[in-house]
C-alpha cells in the first residue's frame, strides 16, 4: 500500500461504500427501527475503514479496522433477518449479503497486509 493513498482508493473502501449505497437503495421499506440499525451499521463499515487508515499508530489502526470487520458482520446478520422477514426479497438479500461477507474477507486482508508491512518497516 503506497503511504500517499487515501482510504477511498483502497478496495474495502470502495467496497464498503457499494454495499452502503445499496443497502440504502434497497431497505428503505424495511421496519423503520432495523432499517436505522441497518444503516447505522453500512455507515460504520466505511467511516472505520476511513478513520483507521488515517491513523499512524498500528494499534488503534488495525482497531478501527476491526471495528469495520464487526459492523460488516453486525450488518450480514441484519440482512439475513430482513430476508427471512420478508422486509426485502430472497434475491437483494442473498446480493446484500455476499457483498457484506466480501467486505469482510477485504477487510481481513488489508488488515494482514498491514500487520505485515509494519513488522517490515520497524
Amino acid at each position: 500500500m503506497q503511504k500517499n493513498k487515501t482510504h477511498e482508493d483502497l478496495i474495502a473502501w470502495q467496497k464498503g461504500h457499494q454495499l452502503t449505497l445499496d443497502i440504502f437503495r434497497t431497505v428503505n421499506d424495511v421496519d423503520p427501527i432495523l432499517f436505522e440499525f441497518m444503516k447505522e451499521s453500512a455507515l460504520r463499515v466505511v467511516s472505520k475503514i476511513a478513520e483507521g487508515i488515517s491513523k499512524f499508530d498500528l494499534t488503534n489502526k488495525l482497531k478501527d479496522l476491526e471495528d469495520a470487520k464487526g459492523a460488516s458482520a453486525r450488518l450480514s446478520s441484519q440482512i439475513i433477518l430482513s430476508g427471512q422477514l420478508n422486509y426485502i426479497s430472497k434475491e437483494s438479500s442473498e446480493q446484500l449479503y455476499a457483498q457484506a461477507l466480501e467486505v469482510s474477507k477485504i477487510i481481513t486482508g488489508l488488515m494482514k497486509y498491514i500487520r505485515k508491512s509494519e513488522k517490515v518497516n520497524l
